[in-house]
């Protein structure tokens, strides 16, 4: 989980994703509290500020997740053999496997 979150697409996504519906549930939890306004708040800033920010924040916290996923996976790899007595030896992955 702290490599998902150490990623900076998916930073940027969180980021976007907070920007875009604090507003939006500040605004319908204010009007919760205040029966007198009316069922249901007429703003429509909130809204359109989260209908333009949640499908790119979707999207940079999904390209944030494949960008962590490929890095820690391994392809099918095999470690080779030192050719000759100079040659230094190879490092065996350690990784889990995808």
């Amino acid at each position: 989980m702290r490599a998902y979150l150490q990623s900076t697409w998916t930073k940027v996504g969180l980021g976007l994703l907070l920007v875009g519906s604090g507003p939006s549930s500040l605004h319908h939890r204010r009007g919760r509290r205040r029966p007198l306004a009316g069922p249901e708040p007429q703003s429509h800033g909130p809204g359109l500020l989260f209908f333009f920010t949640f499908w790119p924040a979707v999207i940079c916290i999904v390209i944030g997740v494949v960008r962590v996923r490929s890095r820690s996976c391994i392809g099918p790899g095999f470690a080779r053999e030192p050719a000759g007595p100079r040659d230094p030896p190879v490092a065996i992955h350690t990784r889990q496997r995808c």
